[in-house]
């Protein structure tokens, strides 16, 4: 039954009536304790008990309950803002906007990213974002934990983070290499791809353009270079130190 889903999210995004849910306080969704409320949300209430009822298993439970959760995050827009993102999502992916939306909720490890994925719908609507970055973003969201979005804010400027943070991050995308320095602990910075994130999914005020360079800092004095000496080892290894690698 929980393949139906994907159908069922589509019709409550194209459900006009929101009220109910608008009065839902957002603590009383935490854990299970949400689902006794969904009989408060448009379509799904009805197919969520079926769905209960006929048994469901963790791995469903949380895709639900990612649903439910990424529902109340965009309590505040109209149909009309949802019928131009469903059609918008559709062209560009090719795909039912239920599968799509379905999809993302699912590769997500934690229930509060559900609600960065609502930021980043409601940034789409408002036309803060396009819906690039939206599929972007998302994809984005999924490959950091959630424990490592607090440390975003900390990359504004300059900074190294020990323990792999650092490196997490910039694997995901939402870090620049800023400098290379002498003491040979690179500098990074968070990029726009994760400025936007900062910003427009967990909703803290950040510029979101950068320069996209990276400064070397070095008092090295210049020496010429043999031409003999290009291919070894040691000239690959310099070079590579300079690259921050």
């Amino acid at each position: 039954m929980i393949d139906k889903l994907p159908v069922v999210l589509k019709d409550c995004l194209q459900h006009s009536d929101y009220s109910k849910i608008k009065g839902i306080e957002q603590k009383k969704l935490a854990r299970d304790t949400g689902i006794g409320l969904i009989n408060l949300f448009p379509v799904i209430g009805g197919f969520a008990n079926s769905l209960i009822q006929s048994g469901i298993s963790y791995s469903d439970s949380r895709l639900f309950r990612n649903c439910i959760r990424f529902i109340y995050g965009i309590k505040e827009t109209t149909l009309e803002e949802r019928e131009k993102f469903i059609k918008e999502v559709e062209e560009k992916s090719h795909d039912n906007a239920g599968n799509v939306i379905c999809d993302i909720l699912n590769r997500i490890d934690n229930i509060n990213k559900a609600e960065v994925i609502a930021n980043l719908m409601k940034a789409k609507i408002n036309n803060d974002i396009d819906i690039e970055d939206f599929f972007r973003l998302s994809a984005i969201c999924d490959r950091i934990p959630y424990t490592d979005f607090k440390f975003l804010n900390l990359f504004v400027e300059d900074n190294f983070i020990d323990g792999g943070v650092t490196e997490l991050l910039y694997s995901a995308g939402v870090l620049l290499l800023k400098s290379v320095g002498n003491d040979q602990i690179n500098k990074y910075i968070l990029s726009v791809a994760g400025r936007k994130l900062l910003k427009f999914g967990l909703n803290i005020e950040v510029n979101t353009s950068i320069e996209n360079k990276t400064d070397v800092i070095s008092d090295l004095p210049w020496e010429e270079v043999d031409p003999d000496n290009l291919n070894s080892d040691q000239a690959q290894y310099e070079y590579d130190l300079l690259r921050g690698k």
